[in-house]
């Protein structure tokens, strides 16, 4: 986990509709970043 997210889960404090659109946000950049080789 990178430390932008430990802060935006601390800063969400539980709101697990915003953790999942952040998680789906999250899975597609790294989606992207291995599909330019990254």
């Amino acid at each position: 986990m990178s430390i932008g997210a430990i802060f935006i889960n601390k800063k969400l404090k539980g709101n697990k509709t915003m953790k999942k659109k952040y998680m789906i946000l999250s899975n597609n950049s790294k989606n992207v970043a291995r599909s330019y080789g990254l």
